[in-house]
């Protein structure tokens, strides 16, 4: 009996000694906590990136060339190859990556709004599949000016040696110089892997220096600014939205482009890029339909890289979005196409999207622009959203005669063509958006019905027009996302985890 109770007595006392660490472990983790919160810095409303790298690359022909190229009245296609940190995939929270805000930059400038730009980023890249995919990722775009940014991965690829990486990005840039473009070397941010990566680097920069290329050494930047930009991350390697609109900033200055974006310099408080998440969204009645999945089955299992072209109007090239870092749908769905519906096979990664669409741009103007804008891209899919604003509408039969030409040109290029109803509540556009149902109905073109959608959802909840849309009828970025999540729940299988399928921004 007695040496129950003391069993008893030392269980108690175990079960308090316990129960005591684990207060003390709890009240130490708040303390460590808020102590890492107060000393850990805050993301800063701006760090000076003064003439950043412009006054090393003053001088230099190509800069010559450049600044005669950003003057000049035909559109410029500019491509940027790299790795994931390119690719902008995931780490951004469905908000722009630097070559997104690029984007933005030039298409808000009149003298730049027709030019193209291309991502080809693609996760997991060294300049090993720079070699295999050159084409593919560089040369099949024609381009006028190449930015490339490798090294993360080639310092921690088996095999990939510092010579064997500077012979590639050489061989990078003697094939860029000989098609007539521009070659543009960058060096990625600050990361975990910074101690291997120095002497890739330090290849860069030399290569750089010998051949008198155009340089952008955001590495050196974030290196000298390491506390500012631990903010800036997503993770050890990745930036953050606010480490992506950083590094446009960045290369925007050293190339001394910033008459054309000074909109993007100015606006550049770091804290108002994100938006707030909606606490009460709208919801949107949406179904996956196997019908319509099974026609666009043949651009997602293609085995080869592929681009998506997006004509259209403001809606579609986003331009409205400009001052919260906002994306258009377009690079929503490629987000979920080119990262979270990937799969081993390497070219899953490898689904483009061209957004060639500019504010204003009418059936007509696709049509006589289709070799520009599409067809030379050789597009597995073009995608079109007229823009069908109350004022300067065509007549009904100009638009529907254009609009099939327009099928009939892209289905010649072996295009699948995507119709896709804007996403408005205006009634004057209704004989337009019939013109379209019936198109799609007679030729059996795929047609994504954004337009029904609004419809129906603000008859039950007639607020939706504040929710997803401008007060000018454009979409806002709730309506962006609604567009794409349409887009993804009903012509693709879409992983359940996607955060196309939970993610709102309060607009209101």
């Amino acid at each position: 009996m007695q040496r129950f109770r003391f069993l008893k007595l030392f269980q108690n006392k175990l079960l308090f000694g316990l129960g005591l660490t684990l207060i003390i472990l709890a009240l130490l983790s708040a303390i460590a906590f808020f102590l890492v919160k107060k000393l850990r810095p805050a993301v800063p409303q701006t760090i000076d990136i003064g003439e950043a790298d412009a006054p090393f690359n003053r001088g230099k022909a190509d800069r010559k060339a450049l600044q005669r190229l950003a003057k000049r009245e035909q559109p410029v296609t500019w491509v940027f190859a790299g790795d994931s940190i390119t690719h902008g995939c995931m780490h951004t929270d469905y908000l722009r990556n630097y070559q997104e805000y690029f984007t933005q930059a030039m298409k808000a400038s009149p003298q730049r709004a027709q030019d193209i730009v291309v991502n080809t980023g693609v996760s997991g890249a060294t300049t090993a599949e720079l070699m295999q995919y050159f084409d593919a990722w560089v040369m099949d775009y024609r381009p006028d000016v190449v930015f490339i940014c490798y090294g993360m991965n080639d310092c921690a690829a088996q095999g990939m040696t510092v010579e064997t990486y500077r012979q590639n990005l050489g061989e990078a840039v003697r094939r860029i110089r000989a098609s007539g473009a521009i070659p543009v070397l960058h060096t990625p941010n600050t990361s975990r892997r910074q101690r291997n990566i120095v002497p890739y680097l330090e290849a860069a920069r030399k290569l750089a220096e010998e051949e008198a290329v155009l340089f952008v050494d955001h590495n050196a930047f974030w290196s000298v600014h390491s506390r500012e930009v631990k903010n800036l991350m997503s993770d050890a390697i990745h930036p953050n939205e606010y480490g992506h609109l950083l590094l446009c900033r960045y290369l925007l200055q050293s190339l001394d482009l910033t008459p054309f974006a000074k909109g993007l310099l100015k606006s550049g408080s770091y804290r108002d890029i994100p938006l707030p998440p909606d606490q009460a969204p709208v919801p949107a009645p949406l179904s996956h339909d196997m019908q319509k999945s099974r026609l666009l089955a043949p651009c997602l299992s293609n085995g080869k890289p592929s681009v998506w072209v997006y004509l259209g109007g403001a809606a579609t090239a986003g331009t409205q979005l400009s001052a919260n870092g906002a994306r258009a749908y377009p690079e929503h769905i490629q987000e979920v196409v080119r990262w979270e519906m990937i799969d081993d096979e390497y070219t899953t990664r490898m689904r483009y999207c061209l957004n060639s669409a500019h504010p204003g741009d009418t059936v007509s103007d696709m049509l006589a622009h289709y070799d520009d804008w599409a067809g030379r891209f050789r597009p597995a899919l073009v995608s079109i959203m007229p823009e069908l604003e109350a004022d300067g509408l065509v007549s009904e039969d100009v638009f529907e005669r254009d609009l099939a030409a327009l099928v009939r040109r892209a289905r010649a290029d072996g295009a699948l063509v995507l119709l896709q109803t804007p996403l408005l509540l205006r009634e004057e556009a209704g004989a337009y958006l019939s013109v379209m149902r019936r198109l799609a109905d007679a030729q059996g073109v795929l047609l994504l019905d954004h337009a029904l959608l609004a419809q129906q959802v603000a008859e039950q909840y007639p607020n939706t027009g504040d929710k997803w849309l401008f007060s000018n009828g454009l979409p806002n970025a709730e309506g962006e996302l609604i567009i794409a999540r349409n887009f993804c729940v009903t012509l693709l299988t879409v992983p359940k985890k996607s955060r196309i399928l939970t993610k709102d921004y309060s607009c209101v």
